[in-house]
Formats: C-alpha cells, structure tokens, sequence
C-alpha cells in the first residue's frame, strides 16, 4: 500500500507541476507577445522622434542666412560674403554655419553628425561631433551615390532638401542628418529575449540587435519584406511590424524562446514539487501507520480467536462513519458472539440431552440387553395367549427403543407416539380411574422438535398430579400453531398448584436453578433453551377448577443450529 500510495502521490505531483509549467508557459507566451508589441511601439516612437528632430533642425536651418551662402556659392564667394555681412553687422558674435552646428551637436545628444551638400559646387562638407570637419567633392556621375557613402551601420540617415530662399523655390542642396540608434539596444534590454532591427525602404539593414548576416539574408530573399509572414516564415518568431517614414521597425522574439521559463521559476516548481511530495509522504506513511495499528489489533483478535479464545473483543469507535476496518472488527466481534454461543448450545443440549436418556433409564442394565429380554417376553405372552401383557410389553418396548435408536431431533407426530405408548401403560396400571387425549393439526406432524421434551412432563404428572382417589383423571395433550412457534399444552384435573407455587416454579425456571434426582420440568426448560434461546422453553399456569397447564415453546421453522 505504501508502494501504491506512493506512485499515485508521485503521479499527482508530477500532474501539478506540468499543470503549473503549462500555465507559466502560457502567462509567459501572453507576456512575451506583450513585450514585442510593446517594444515595437517604443522603437517606432524612438525613430519618429529622430524625424521630427530632422524636421525642427531643417526648420531651424531656414534662419540662418549663413547657410543659403554656404550651399550656392563656392568657397572663397562664400567667405567674401560672411566677412561682408560680418563687417556690416558691427558685432562681436557672428551667427553662422559653424555656430549653428556647434549649438546643434551640443544640444543633440543623438546626433553624430550633419552634412550639407552643395548642388551648385557638388561639395559634401560633413561636421563631425569630436569637431572634425570634412569636405568631399563629387564627380557628377556620381552625385546620387552622395547619401549611401553617408550610411554608417546603427545609424539613421535623414536627408532633407533646402530650398532657395530669394522666391523661385529651387533646391540648391540637402541637409544629411545622422542619428545614432543606440537607445534601440536599451529598449530590447528592457524585455528579454527581444530582439529590434530597422532597415529602409532599399531593403538596406540601419539597426539589428540580433543576427545580423541572418537579417541581411532575408531582405535580400524574394518577397515582400513588409509583410509579417516574410519573417515569420524566416525567423520562427513572434513579429511585431511597423513602418515609420521610409523605415521599417521590427520586433521578434523566437518561438521557441517565448514560452520559456526562467531559471528561477524552475528552481521554484521543483522545490514546490519537492515540498508537496514530502508533505503527501508524512501523511501516507501517518495513514498507514495508523491502518497497520488497527490491522495489528484485528490479527491479533484473530490468533486468539483460532486459539479458541472467543470471549476476545476489539474496539469500535462509536460514531456512524464506520469505515472498512471497523465494519470488519463489528463482523469479527459478532462472529465471535454467534460461534460463542454455537458452541455453548451445542454442549449444553448434548450434555442435558445425554443426562435425560441416562436419567430415563434410572438402570444400570444395558439397554439393549433390556430392549431385547422385553421382545423376548411380549413374544412368551403372546404364545401363551395372554395379548394384553404383550401389548404391554409392546408399548414398554417403544419407549426404550425411541431412547437407544431415534435421532436427537425427531418430529412431532414420533414424539407424541412415544407418549401416547408411555399413557397406555398407565392406562393399565390405573384401570377405569385415567384417561388422556392427543390432538395435533396434521400440518403440524412433520414440525421438528428435540426428543423427549413431552415424555417428563407426563411423568411428572403421575408423580405430583394424579388424583388415585379419583375416576376421572384425564391428561390432554394439544399442539397449536402460534405466530412463528409451535406451543404444546400438556393440561390435566389433578392435584395442581396454588397460583404462589406456579410463580414460584416459574421463577425458578427463568433463573436456571437446577434440581436434582429428577428427570421433570427443570431438565426439559433447560434443554430447550440450550437448543432454541432464552426466548423458548416451558412455563406453568393452572387450570380452573383444577390441575396445571404446562406450556412447551419452541420455534416452528427448522434451524440448523440446533
């Protein structure tokens, strides 16, 4: 049992732990699908603010006269006109080009540098943030070109056109912004396991925090890099997509990584597990130990029962939720009571039963030697033509007869043919002075009665109660069917009792007090209730005007213990 329990308490621990695996997989999959949209927002925002910066520095650049100069004229026009204006101004502080970039990398921490490129002389000049400046200039062929050689991996590139200020609205070159995109790292270092890249509109990849190669081999695969399922296809990620100006924000996290625990809750569902188990393990081994108490308490009542111990009793809890073990102690118990009581009935009616025969005799001669001497005689009588002697003998004859050969259990209709051969020998011996009656129901003749229970009672009769004075002693045997029993009345108009003696008898016969030197009424109550319970047996009442009615109760249906 201790095996069993422990599979089934292993089995559910291990059920409890990949239900709460399951559902921590699960919160982390809501979690982590959450985060990627989450950081896709922030990404996106991040980069719309770099336009929008773009756009205040384009703004801002309109203001500066400087500028306009700078990108129409060549070099040495242009610095005749700033020394000019400069001369004209009377000021100590001349605002231009430079000061406008020194505050611009100052105030703009994002800002790796600014270009600004000249249509007219086809001259890059690039300002750098550690104050270096640099000055390119193009062949025309390759012009166009100006903007890519400007890219820097993790960098954002902004190029906004300016325009002619003097009204014919011509564009006479670009500003070129680089942005860094550190602050992209941050944002995916917030949620783990989320990865950012940003590329533009030429497919060309400005920012990744993951595989790199790997991203460059999808934007140059066939299909359309703008929709999700391009990347879901390649990466086997959870995608988060959203264009911002002309790029492209992207934020993953792989399947495989999404639903994953951390370290720290697997260490905690193994120590819930364990914790579980050993709490499951003390109560199963309390509860068994407690079961192998009682067990110990029903085996031992069992070895002294098979001792022939039956007086053993076990302990039952008094309340109504019983369970296996106490429905099995209350059977043991009972059954203890029933073989008990068996055995009880079973050697008291054999011990009275053999008394009553031996009693019967009230002869040490052997009885079949008396049995057969009386054959030998009623046959004598009967050649010497003297057939009342030999029936005489005959009814003598039956009498001892029914006690050498008849079974201990016989029927009723045996029982009172012995009775009936015992009263016609007093039948002769009180000629013209007694008489009896028998009546029986014939449905009753077949009933099963112990033997001689009727015989000592008419002998006693003729004992105590017969009237030798009198002509008209009568003795009637009735036997009627009460309820579930059998009663036989044994009634006669002798002597009787006065109603203190019959309580008195009645009295002495529920007590169990024995007589000796007698064969009558005591040994037959005792025998019936060794045979048939306390509930059976013989009580007296008298008759009116005379004589004693005793009454012989016996169940009516044949039980097998008696």
């Amino acid at each position: 049992m201790f095996v069993l329990y422990t599979a089934i308490l292993l089995m559910i621990v291990i059920c409890l732990e990949a239900y709460f695996v399951s559902s921590i997989r699960n919160e982390q999959m809501e979690q982590s699908t959450s985060n990627v949209r989450i950081a896709e927002m922030e990404a996106s925002n991040y980069i719309q603010q770099l336009y929008s910066n773009a756009g205040n520095i384009e703004y801002s650049a309109y203001q500066v006269e400087d500028i306009q100069w700078f990108l129409e004229d060549s070099l040495e026009v242009y610095l005749k006109k700033k020394i000019d204006n400069y001369t004209k101004s009377m000021s100590i502080r001349y605002y231009g080009i430079d000061n406008f970039v020194s505050n611009l990398l100052e105030s703009e921490t994002r800002l790796e540098s600014i270009s600004f490129l000249s249509n007219a002389n086809q001259r890059l000049s690039s300002y750098m943030r550690d104050g270096k400046t640099k000055t390119t200039y193009f062949e025309s062929w390759e012009f166009h070109t100006i903007p890519n050689k400007l890219f820097r991996m993790g960098q954002l590139v902004v190029s906004k056109n300016f325009y002619d200020q003097n009204g014919n609205r011509n564009s006479i070159g670009s500003l070129i912004m680089n942005y860094n995109l550190n602050q992209l790292s941050d944002i995916a270092k917030k949620y783990e396991n989320i990865e950012i890249a940003v590329f533009n509109s030429d497919r060309r990849l400005l920012f990744a925090t993951g595989d790199e190669n790997r991203l460059r081999e999808i934007l140059n695969e066939d299909g359309d890099v703008t929709k999700t399922t391009h990347w879901e296809d390649y990466l086997k990620s959870y995608i988060e997509l959203n264009p911002v100006s002309d790029c492209w924000i992207i934020a993953y996290i792989p399947k495989n990584l999404a639903a994953s625990i951390q370290n720290l809750w697997w260490i905690t569902l193994i120590l819930i597990g364990i914790a579980l188990f050993a709490m499951g393990e003390l109560f199963v081994h309390l509860y068994l130990k407690k079961l192998t108490d009682r067990l110990y308490v029903i085996l031992e009542a069992m070895s002294s029962a098979s001792k022939g111990k039956l007086d053993v009793h076990i302990d039952i809890p008094n309340n109504k939720s019983l369970d296996e073990l106490d429905i099995i102690a209350e059977n043991f118990n009972q059954m203890c009571q029933d073989m008990d009581a068996y055995i009880q009935k079973s050697y008291l009616a054999e011990i009275e039963q053999r008394n009553a025969e031996l009693c019967a005799l009230q002869s040490q001669i052997n009885p079949h030697f008396l049995y057969n001497t009386l054959e030998v005689i009623r046959m004598k009588a009967i050649c010497n033509g003297d057939r009342e002697v030999g029936r005489m003998l005959y009814s003598l004859a039956v009498i001892f007869r029914s006690q050498i050969k008849e079974a201990d259990i016989i029927t009723i209709a045996k029982e009172l043919h012995y009775c009936k051969k015992y009263l016609e020998l007093f039948e002769y011996r009180y000629h013209n002075k007694f008489s009896f009656e028998i009546n029986c129901p014939e449905v009753l003749m077949e009933k099963p009665v112990i033997k001689f229970v009727v015989q000592p009672i008419i002998e006693n009769y003729f004992v105590h109660g017969i009237r030798l004075e009198a002509t008209d002693n009568l003795l009637m045997i009735s036997v009627y069917q009460q309820g579930k029993d059998i009663v036989i009345y044994v009634s006669d108009n002798g002597k009787g009792m006065t109603e203190e003696e019959v309580q008195r008898k009645n009295e002495q016969l529920k007590s169990g007090k024995r007589e000796t030197g007698s064969i009558g009424i005591q040994n037959v109550h005792t025998r019936m209730r060794a045979a048939y319970g306390d509930a059976y047996g013989v009580s007296l009442k008298r008759n009116e005007p005379g004589g004693i009615c005793v009454m012989l109760r016996f169940p009516g249906e044949e039980n097998k213990n008696v």
